[in-house]
């Protein structure tokens, strides 16, 4: 059979690949795969059975970061695989173990393989192959032999060396980093230091409802299910999965063993609805996960109406509490014997809203969405406490997506009508709490009530991600990352929370632990954007390799958010890409302002003025000059965007003066209109040093750059070393200092 590609010949970190000629026909199709994803492979080229070793082979080995062993009937007669095995764990080479098909292995074959190390292929789909395949090649080197100092530092230029791309890149260079990074404060995964939530409550996954037959195309099962999940997460009994976690399990053939094991959750409750005319149909069974056993079953059979659907999920958490050998406390009770609304149509409306909050992204065309739901929702019962709250939290959502001072008012009055009709209410307290955070920027004040709220609640996913982004904005980024691995209990399958983690990590000054949540997050979800942004990050921040940041995001599509289409700009400037920075920037931004078409056009300048195309870098900045100037003329306010742009802008003139006035400028307005945000803050300091390093005011970029090293979150120093806008300050006695104080830091 011919081989699929030449075996990898370079410097790069590689796998050398032990199989049976036998099996060629179900091996290379694996490593075609791996090598499609980034891995180096190194294979033999057809050497004969019985043929005796080489020179060449034996040096493949031990150059080699993993020897990957596929093991088949015909692979354990094989002496040559034998003996490939034994040379590499001599030669401390880590072994990793694929069983293609069902395989009995000898005693002593059994004893040099070890049991921790056998992946079972042939027992597993597609995607847990993959991902314990991912682990199996990543994560054991952590436990590798303590090299001398000497020994160590050319072992990393080895292993972390360019070469790895998209998936495997992250996976096996991460595994293989976390080794390397010196600095990395936790070897083992996370463990949270709070005690949010206690281990001895019971965790409860609700799946998706299935709609058998119903009128409705099965709307209203997912919406029940949603506000059933919604109402239950408040109770004190025992704890829900989010939904966001649940959701890929709509369709799912897995058993629910494996779910459990998956939510880290101890029981499941699946059911169906059926709505027919005027009447409602719902079945449900309570399954313990870890037995594969059903505890109950039950159908409720009802007229179809608000009351009796609110009637449901009572009985529901009450069922739920008895199979778990608990029960519902007074205040439990009194909440699911709440009823919102007695009006069909608005609550109706109300489950659209919750549908389409949960299934939309952060965007306006789906916010918008959201509020016109919770909008009819009020207009079919103008006293329906519950939507007024909801309302008020989407139009403070949406007002700070658009920057609609309009949409923020009428978000404060959603909620001050909901405050009139329920004060108590959770989610009034909630509405006022995101209002603070998103409509006035009030980040204290907004953590301060959240956190007594929390005092006299449950905590659900949601809130603790919305606390542990209030956290992050007010310098406590290391609590902050400890509140989001208490969500993630929660939420194990949201690729926000996974994002999160990776950021808040390096943002801790924590690289190891970045580089394990990493891993996690790619392997959950291997085509996000926000997934490969985050992870192109931690390579950046982390590792110093930009290229492999710039092969993450090389097939991403900038639709979704600014924050990743300036980091794909980001990783090309700190590769010295100035072509593909110079693309990058003729990209429209997603989320537009007046101002964005400019900012584009000033890092066009800059990769141009990289390139040494002057010329064409002046005429850009003539053109934005001459725009500058009628805005000027036509009276528009000095914001701080404006700041920016100005200061970005004299910087590139090279006018020294006007470019120190404007990066103040910058700086005041910030701290007016971002009430104190100090994790932007941190990052603000990197712009204003790159701006003053233009104009050779070296001494005040380098103190710009200081206070950020030494303010919480922030980029960390091997970030900023790759910066080309820093070269020439290289040498300077204080930022010599900076790279001793703080050169270590990640």
């Amino acid at each position: 059979m011919d081989r699929p590609f030449p075996a990898y010949k370079g410097d790069d970190p590689y796998i050398f690949i032990c199989y049976a000629h036998a099996d060629a026909g179900i091996v290379y199709p694996e490593l075609v795969w791996l090598k499609e994803h980034g891995c180096h492979i190194w294979y033999d080229e057809g050497i004969a059975p019985g043929e005796e070793w080489t020179e060449e082979l034996a040096q493949a080995i031990k150059g080699a970061s993993h020897l990957l062993y596929f093991v088949t009937p015909d692979s354990i007669q094989s002496r040559k695989c034998r003996d490939e095995i034994n040379f590499a764990l001599d030669h401390d080479i880590h072994l990793v173990s694929v069983h293609l098909t069902e395989t009995q292995l000898s005693d002593g074959l059994s004893l040099t393989l070890g049991l921790t190390q056998a992946i079972l292929r042939y027992e597993l789909n597609e995607q847990d192959y993959h991902t314990k395949l991912f682990s199996g090649i990543g994560a054991p080197l952590s436990d590798a032999p303590t090299a001398s100092p000497v020994e160590q530092a050319n072992n990393n230029s080895r292993l972390i060396g360019a070469g790895f791309g998209l998936v495997i890149l992250a996976i096996l260079g991460i595994g293989l980093l976390l080794y390397s990074q010196s600095t990395s404060k936790i070897e083992e995964p996370p463990v949270a230091e709070s005690d949010v939530m206690a281990d001895t409550t019971p965790i409860v996954a609700v799946l998706p409802f299935k709609a058998t037959g119903s009128d409705d195309g099965g709307f209203l099962a997912s919406g029940l299910h949603d506000d059933l999940l919604t109402r239950l997460a408040k109770l004190d009994a025992f704890r829900v999965i989010s939904r966001t976690s649940v959701m890929e399990y709509a369709q799912t053939t897995k058993n629910m063993r494996q779910i459990g094991d998956e939510l880290g959750a101890g029981y499941i409750l699946e059911g169906g609805v059926q709505a027919r005319g005027n009447r409602v149909r719902i079945n449900a069974q309570l399954i313990d996960a870890s037995a594969d056993e059903h505890i109950w079953a039950d159908t409720y059979d009802r007229e179809l109406t608000a009351a009796n659907l609110f009637d449901v999920q009572a009985e529901l958490a009450a069922a739920i509490a008895g199979g778990l050998e608990t029960t519902l406390s007074d205040s439990d009770r009194a909440l699911m014997g709440q009823v919102p609304t007695q009006n069909t149509a608005a609550y109706n409306a109300y489950l659209r809203g919750l549908e389409l909050r949960d299934r939309g992204g952060f965007n306006a065309v789906n916010s918008q969405m959201i509020v016109e739901a919770f909008e009819q929702a009020v207009q079919q019962d103008p006293e329906f406490a519950l939507a007024w709250a909801q309302l008020s939290i989407e139009r403070s959502r949406l007002a700070q997506i658009t920057d609609d001072a309009e949409m923020s008012e009428a978000a404060l009055v959603s909620r001050a009508r909901a405050q009139t009709l329920q004060p108590d209410l959770e989610e009034v307290q909630l509405a006022q709490v995101v209002y603070l955070y998103r409509g006035l920027f009030e980040y204290e004040q907004a953590l301060q009530m959240l956190e007594a709220l929390q005092e006299r609640s449950t905590l659900n996913a949601s809130s603790l991600m919305l606390k542990a982004w209030l956290l992050r904005r007010v310098g406590r980024v290391r609590d902050g990352y400890l509140t989001a691995l208490e969500a993630q209990k929660l939420d194990p399958r949201s690729i926000d929370v996974a994002g999160f983690l990776v950021w808040g990590a390096y943002e801790s000054d924590d690289c190891g632990s970045a580089g394990q949540h990493a891993l996690a997050a790619l392997a959950l979800a291997p085509n996000s954007a926000t997934v490969r942004t985050h992870v192109a990050q931690y390579e950046l921040e982390c590792t110093g390799n930009a290229h492999r940041a710039s092969e993450l995001l090389r097939d991403v599509q900038f639709a979704e958010d600014n924050w990743i289409l300036w980091t794909a700009r980001n990783a090309a400037r700190l590769e010295r890409d100035y072509q593909s920075m110079l693309e990058l920037a003729k990209v429209p931004q997603p989320r537009t302002s007046p101002l964005a078409p400019i900012f584009d056009q000033l890092v066009q300048t800059v990769a141009l003025r990289y390139l040494g195309r002057e010329e064409d870098a002046v005429a850009i900045l003539d053109a934005i000059g001459e725009v500058l100037t009628t805005m000027e003329r036509e009276g528009n306010d000095v914001s701080q965007p404006y700041a920016r742009v100005k200061s970005i802008y004299h910087s590139l003139r090279g006018n020294a003066e006007a470019t120190r006035y404007w990066v103040e400028e910058d700086r005041r307005r910030f701290r007016i209109e971002d009430k104190g945000d100090l994790a932007d803050e941190a990052d603000n300091h990197l712009w204003y040093a790159d701006n003053l390093a233009r104009v050779e005011l070296h001494k005040e970029a380098i103190e710009e750059l200081r206070v950020m090293f030494e303010q919480p979150g922030g980029h960390g120093f091997r970030f900023v070393d790759a910066w080309p806008q820093f070269d020439t300050m290289k040498n300077h006695p204080d930022y010599i200092n900076l790279r001793e104080r703080f050169g270590d830091a990640r």
